[in-house]
């Protein structure tokens, strides 16, 4: 009989980063069920609607059985720890005849009812395994106010011993998991597997989930379609300077403009976002996915987010403005983009782009950054292929 994997998937992110494993699974006839904690609208993810179409897929919506959202906060935490307890858990698990409990990147006991979660799985030996739901781009362990604030206070960095609870925590790079164990981390627990979001062949399928982006249109040939991702703005963002460099690029001409918010979401002002609506060419608040976004642009701004790896895999070309930030990035001197430390800079590569000019082949310097980033290293390798196996193995044992 196959195995039955449960997936605790809260928001965006989570969907995104486990997509290519899920569908790979479901291939594989593995069953799978999707447990989900939060307010985050599943149906509405074109990915989860589609894998609720194929056979072994089921998703429970936990706050769906009382009505969590409506309720006070002090009913809400008394009707969790009422009916969401270690037993209620237990019985979930034996319900479905649960083979193994996939988290993404968190603490076992960070949340109420996941905590209940992880203790029943570890007490029926079922394996408890962290996958990813981001991609750690950052070079430097101070990237935003939280951090900065916490070793200025403490001297120290978080601790991530308890993280060694789970049976597997999977990392995407090798500098993600010389990180994590700096932090407290098993070496024995902590393993880089590359990154199945952006590879290549995630890639490629992944735009079948989606609509192609057509608000902006090119009226003229020598038009450039630009795509500014917008980072966190604590992540150490001079947020004056980012609005100004879009307003310096939403000014050119034969310029069209999409200006993508966070996944989290961090997005323009309201004021800015007035000013540059009234641009017939530029759209300031684009809901279109990302992916959609960067098969439409011919280049990608981005100089806080793994996202810029897309539009790497994609053959797109990249501008990293990292002057607007003080963090360090994995695509800094990276050669696989083009490096930009002013705004002046950034305008004269567009307007190299937008003219045509014939830019030197990066080819060599993206191999390398994508072996780092996406193939852990490994060569002849497929992440999702892996991550299956290697998933598949521990829960059938």
């Amino acid at each position: 009989m196959p195995p039955t994997i449960l997936f605790v998937l809260n928001n965006f992110n989570d969907v995104d980063h486990t997509a290519p494993l899920v569908l790979r699974l479901l291939e594989r006839d593995t069953r799978i069920v999707v447990l989900c904690f939060s307010d985050y609208d599943l149906s509405s993810d074109p990915r989860i609607f589609y894998f609720q179409k194929l056979k072994g897929y089921r998703v429970i919506r936990l706050p769906m059985l009382v009505p969590l959202h409506k309720s006070p906060n002090l009913v809400k935490k008394l009707i969790r720890e009422t009916l969401f307890n270690l037993f209620f858990a237990v019985f979930l698990l034996r319900r479905y005849k649960i083979s193994g409990c996939v988290y993404t990147w968190c603490t076992p006991h960070s949340k109420g009812f996941q905590t209940k979660l992880f203790l029943a799985a570890r007490r029926l030996n079922i394996p408890n395994i962290c996958l990813p739901h981001g991609q750690n781009i950052f070079l430097n362990f101070d990237v935003n106010d939280y951090l900065s604030t916490l070793y200025a206070k403490t001297g120290r960095w978080p601790d991530f011993s308890p993280r060694n609870e789970f049976d597997l925590y999977v990392v995407q790079s090798k500098h993600h998991r010389d990180w994590n164990i700096s932090w407290g981390m098993d070496p024995k627990t902590i393993v880089a597997w590359g990154s199945m979001r952006f590879s290549p062949s995630w890639i490629k399928y992944h735009l079948n989930f989606f609509d192609t982006y057509s608000k902006l249109m090119p009226l003229q040939d020598d038009t450039v379609k630009v795509v500014f991702f917008i980072p966190h703005w604590h992540y150490n963002v001079n947020v004056t300077a980012t609005i100004d460099l879009i307003k310096e690029i939403a000014r050119m001409d034969n310029v069209l403009l999409a200006i993508k918010g966070h996944t989290r979401g961090d997005v323009v002002s309201a004021s800015d976002y007035a000013y540059l609506a009234k641009l017939k060419h530029v759209d300031p608040d684009v809901k279109t996915p990302s992916s959609s976004l960067i098969a439409w642009a011919d280049l990608v701004i981005n100089f806080g987010s793994s996202i810029g790896l897309e539009a790497i895999v994609s053959r797109k070309h990249v501008i990293n403005p990292s002057f607007l930030h003080k963090n360090k990035t994995v695509f800094d001197q990276s050669g696989a983009v083009y490096d930009a430390l002013s705004i002046s800079e950034v305008i004269k590569l567009i307007d190299r782009i937008r003219s045509g000019d014939v830019i030197p082949s990066k080819l060599t310097a993206i191999n390398a950054l994508l072996s780092k980033e996406v193939f852990a290293d490994r060569e002849n390798y497929d992440p999702t292929t892996f991550y299956t196996d290697s998933l598949l193995s521990l829960c059938q044992n």
